[in-house]
């Protein structure tokens, strides 16, 4: 899980969106971990230095993965969209998600 700093929700957003593909990267290389380990639950992003968790529940992670494959083909980045593509089917072959 990723320990974000004490920084203003605007500045977040801007990073998160600036660097769209890197936190998708992240965000993906997580959930690919989480289904490999058949977790039904993922924890992504501690906000604050406070108990706030950001997670990504089992039933999501396809949705997760097809919005990450979209930003990588956008952006080009082939590979990190088969990475996208490989889980998914991951998921469809061992019943991970409805």
């Amino acid at each position: 899980m990723l320990k974000l700093p004490k920084v203003s929700p605007g500045s977040l957003n801007a990073f998160f969106d600036e660097h769209r593909p890197l936190v998708f990267k992240y965000i993906i290389r997580k959930i690919k971990n989480a289904v490999m380990a058949k977790d039904k639950e993922v924890k992504l992003f501690q906000f604050f230095g406070n108990n706030i968790v950001a997670m990504c529940p089992e039933k999501d992670y396809d949705k997760v993965l097809k919005q990450g494959m979209d930003v990588f083909i956008q952006n080009e980045m082939y590979e990190d969209a088969a990475i996208c593509r490989d889980t998914l089917e991951l998921i469809k072959g061992n019943g991970a998600s409805p």
